[in-house]
């Protein structure tokens, strides 16, 4: 099964890693600078206006239901965690199928129980590096505590150009119906579904997720469509960048400026994607063709809504 550290990570926390040093931390930014200079963020391409404050209210969230939504320096959100009562901000990543993680750039803060080291894979199952199993006596999220939890250790440069403190998967938020808003650094969190009385509202577009396989089980996939070519297209917030495979673009000399991208009905056209080779196994027949990374979800309010058996992503209008 894959587990928080069976993939790759560009980022890193807001305000530098805490526990780094400064003089690690500059190496780290002027390693950012380069590689966002080797693959330019994803950019939406006009007609989508970042919706209003309001879906609080209209989403039937209570007070208490809102969380800080942090940003990392790469654009990825992080949320605040507790391991053993001590604080971390780790990245809220749905390219975490289970557990926790914890990186060399902040273990020696961390209390952890070391169980066996073990490997870690690429999409494709291939051994990519030699990671820790650890266990912590309890584990803090929003409210909820979980005890004896499992997680890896690993160094950050297996998966990273620059350092970040961890990450943290879907296992802990099934269940619940979750709405993220980057710009305004709020995450909201109920077991409440998505209010029956706003389905077939024109404010949102509501689309059937694929059930996730076995090995990813909490993981975002949706059928979609790339330049009209039908395709499994990942949803992965622990990405800053948007990817999308060489297969897709076969017709042309080179990567096309722009490229119309769907999930179910609704469009929308990007530009500024990395073209790499995607290996990430599909949930279908139908291949895994793009990745949709941070960089382009920061454009949009999105929930996730996994209660009551559902599995739908909303894209707030």
């Amino acid at each position: 099964m894959l587990g928080c550290h069976s993939r790759r990570h560009d980022e890193k926390p807001a305000n530098g890693p805490r526990g780094i040093s400064a003089g690690r931390y500059g190496v780290a930014l002027a390693l950012l600078s380069l590689l966002v200079a080797g693959c330019s963020r994803g950019m939406l391409v006009g007609g989508h206006p970042y919706p209003s404050a309001d879906w609080q209210t209209e989403l039937q969230y209570d007070a208490g239901d809102i969380k800080p939504l942090h940003m990392s320096l790469a654009g990825c959100p992080e949320v605040d965690v507790r391991l053993n009562g001590k604080p971390f901000r780790l990245l809220f990543d749905y390219g975490c199928s289970k557990g926790f993680q914890i990186t060399t750039a902040v273990h020696e803060r961390a209390d952890y129980t070391v169980l066996e080291e073990t490997n870690t894979y690429w999409a494709d199952g291939t051994i990519r590096g030699k990671v820790k199993r650890i266990r912590v006596n309890s584990l803090e999220v929003f409210g909820d505590r979980y005890e004896d939890q499992e997680g890896t250790l690993a160094d950050w440069r297996i998966f990273s150009s620059v350092p970040h403190e961890g990450l943290i998967g879907l296992e802990y938020f099934a269940g619940y119906r979750f709405t993220q808003d980057y710009r305004r650094g709020k995450l909201g969190l109920t077991h409440r579904p998505f209010p029956a009385a706003l389905k077939g509202s024109s404010d949102y577009e509501s689309i059937e997720l694929l059930d996730p396989p076995e090995y990813h089980k909490y993981g975002v996939y949706v059928l979609g469509k790339v330049n009209g070519v039908e395709c499994v297209i990942h949803i992965d917030t622990g990405s800053s960048k948007t990817m999308v495979d060489p297969t897709m673009l076969t017709g042309s000399e080179k990567p096309p400026a722009e490229l119309a991208v769907s999930l179910g009905s609704f469009e929308f056209t990007i530009r500024r994607y990395c073209v790499a080779p995607i290996q990430h196994p599909s949930p279908c027949q139908v291949p895994v063709r793009m990745g949709i990374g941070s960089d382009l979800l920061r454009h949009f309010v999105i929930t996730i809504d996994r209660t009551e058996k559902q599995n739908l992503l909303i894209v707030h209008k």
